[in-house]
């Protein structure tokens, strides 16, 4: 997941509104930090991209739920004295085919007649897909958890917030979340972030690989095992027959040119017997 675009409004300490376009002003950076003094708001905008991607974020869950039975509303990160407020995030995902498609996440809540001291009404989320023409397609945009859910889990390709947390959004007290995972669940975690599919299929592939040669390896063994060697006595004595061949051979050979000669000699006798 690659984020472009942040954009919020009355979140917290960050009152109005608030654009950071990490395309424009970070001019492709792989890395940066977001630094200021204590409540100049830098943990708000991470919670925009939470409350963008998944309606919730850690930080107010953990400042707000000292007692886990209670049910944190996360309109309350709405800042104080003001009637609505929204987050709303740019973001894409790498595909298969090494394209990349773009989605603007959005979430957003007002009180009652957009008044300080209204009643909260129910929280919005739609989704957007960026066309070929740079303009967006709007895939969904309710209120109703049913409706908009499936839409994101597609979108964020089985990212879970749980997920975020551990990797992306450590909030305070949390640091150690991604580290305290289990092996499965980290490579879980950063195949879905990082979108690794390509690496897994070199894995695949390359435990096939291990796999054929393993078993030519085996083979080659079985084959190797299956020769006997032969002990010192056992090969003198081959050596010595083999000498006792070649001097037998010697010896026809010697035989084998005699008998010739006579052969010859008495074809010769014929034909002088016939011709005299």
């Amino acid at each position: 997941m690659r984020l472009h675009r942040i954009a919020l409004e009355n979140l917290s300490s960050l009152y109005g509104e608030h654009v950071v376009d990490l395309d424009e002003d970070l001019g492709g950076a792989s890395l940066f930090v977001i630094v200021g003094p204590t409540g100049a708001g830098k943990s708000t905008v991470l919670d925009a991209v939470s409350l963008a991607l998944f309606g919730e974020t850690p930080r107010l869950d953990n400042s707000r739920a000292r007692d886990k039975s209670e049910d944190v509303d996360s309109r309350h990160i709405m800042s104080r004295g003001t009637g609505a407020c929204r987050a709303v995030l740019d973001f894409s995902r790498a595909d298969g085919d090494g394209t990349r498609t773009r989605y603007r996440a959005s979430w957003s809540c007002h009180r009652a007649n957009r008044q300080p001291d209204g009643a909260f009404q129910n929280v919005k989320r739609s989704l957007e897909r960026a066309r070929e023409d740079g303009t967006f397609e709007l895939l969904v945009d309710d209120h109703r958890r049913k409706v908009f859910e499936p839409h994101f889990e597609r979108a964020l390709d089985g990212l879970t917030v749980q997920d975020f947390q551990r990797s992306i959004l450590l909030a305070q007290g949390e640091f150690t979340a991604l580290l305290k995972a289990s092996p499965d669940e980290k490579a879980a975690i950063l195949e879905r972030l990082t979108s690794t599919e390509v690496y897994a299929d070199i894995g695949r592939r390359a435990n096939a690989m291990r796999r054929t040669a393993t078993q030519a390896f085996e083979q080659a063994e079985a084959r190797l095992e299956a020769l006997k060697v032969l002990t010192p006595d056992e090969l003198a004595e081959l050596e010595a027959r083999r000498a006792e061949a070649a001097t037998r051979q010697a010896a026809c050979r010697v035989a084998l040119d005699r008998a010739e000669a006579a052969v010859r000699w008495l074809a010769r006798e014929e034909t002088l017997a016939r011709e005299g």
